[in-house]
């Protein structure tokens, strides 16, 4: 099959793509987090009900209920190793797990660690304690054992999943989210900016490019004007070339990862598309496998995908100029969900699987 070919089938596929399973294992409560495994067979999300679950994508059943009463849960993300994740507790904004109904003593040193869990046989593996507030990412090494978790301590550290104690740490300074490049070889540090009530004030924040094997001090640092948009995940697209920054507006970034500079603007329309929740949601849009899309959810419970196929890019030592690409790119098409808000997006890495969530998990599949 040509190469023209192939690409025209991956289109038609994401523009004819619905959901096709939806569970509802959180008991209707937010679901904060989503994450498939290497293999793309299982599907992990995270909620404030404080559990985690678990589907197999295969079979299109869910699989395991997985309970964390004490701490509660969120970022579940797999590891390298079958079956084995990791997550941290639930964000002490929500209801019921603050230390002031009693419930979780905010002196606890277990209270910010991150948990190390077989979900074959709940048994926990490793804790790793280091955080003195608010776990915000979690990102696990694409190719080595090691992990990556950003806080509102106004740290990142780096982990090795075999010792409980971190590895390296990054004083940044304010709260960040975290990603790795699709090598495990660079880091970016996305600062996030603080953001007022007003939507149409623009704010800055920072990108900073790190070595994975050296965090002394960046190699690259860039700064970014966005609406007055939080953001809530940082991405980078499995070719390497691409940053998402993924907000709650109806604004999405799309940054040159060798350069820094702001490529495009990927927008929904209407300011009623914005991502509205009382919970943490990480990541209301993502790349699909390929990186040549970026699927966005909306509140008005609609999907948008974006196509980047014509965007100029760094290439070598040819600067792309602010005059290359679009200011602002609108949507290839834009699907309407009959399950809820897809507040979190998340691509399968080896199937043609789509998952979104809000206060139940959906599986989205080309009709």
């Amino acid at each position: 099959m040509s190469k023209e070919s192939s690409t025209v089938t991956i289109t038609e596929k994401l523009t004819k793509i619905k959901p096709s399973k939806t569970f509802n294992y959180h008991k209707g409560g937010s679901i904060t987090s989503l994450d498939f495994d290497d293999s793309g067979q299982y599907l992990i999300s995270a909620g404030i009900d404080k559990s985690i679950q678990l589907y197999d994508v295969h079979k299109g059943t869910h699989y395991k209920d997985i309970q964390s009463q004490k701490y509660g849960a969120h970022l579940a993300r797999f590891t390298h190793k079958d079956l084995d994740c990791l997550y941290v507790s639930t964000p002490s904004s929500v209801p019921g797990t603050d230390g002031a109904n009693g419930k979780i003593d905010e002196s606890d040193k277990d209270l910010n660690a991150i948990r190390y869990l077989s979900l074959a046989d709940k048994k926990y593996i490793r804790y790793f304690r280091g955080h003195s507030d608010q776990v915000l990412s979690l990102e696990v090494d694409p190719v080595h054992d090691f992990f990556l978790t950003s806080s509102t301590d106004g740290t990142v550290k780096l982990w090795d999943t075999k010792t409980p104690s971190c590895t390296g740490n990054i004083d940044v300074g304010q709260s960040s989210y975290v990603a790795y490049d699709p090598h495990g070889i660079v880091i970016v540090v996305a600062k996030i900016p603080n953001v007022s009530g007003d939507k149409n004030e623009y704010v800055e924040g920072e990108l900073e490019f790190y070595d994975a094997k050296s965090l002394l001090k960046p190699f690259m640092t860039t700064k970014i004007s966005t609406k007055s948009f939080k953001w809530n995940k940082v991405e980078f697209s499995n070719t390497g070339k691409l940053i998402l920054i993924s907000t709650d507006g109806n604004e999405h970034y799309i940054i040159d990862a060798f350069s820094g500079q702001l490529i495009t603007i990927l927008t929904t329309g209407s300011r009623t598309n914005e991502i509205r929740s009382n919970y943490p949601n990480y990541g209301s849009s993502c790349f699909t496998t390929d990186g040549k899309y970026v699927l966005v959810g909306s509140s008005n419970s609609s999907l948008s995908i974006f196509d980047l196929t014509n965007l100029k890019l760094t290439n070598g030592s040819e600067i792309v100029k602010e005059s290359d690409n679009p200011k602002k790119l609108l949507p290839l098409k834009t699907i309407q969900s009959n399950q809820g808000v897809p507040r979190i997006v998340s691509f399968n890495p080896k199937l043609f699987t789509l998952a979104t969530a809000d206060n139940s998990v959906s599986l989205w599949q080309p009709s």
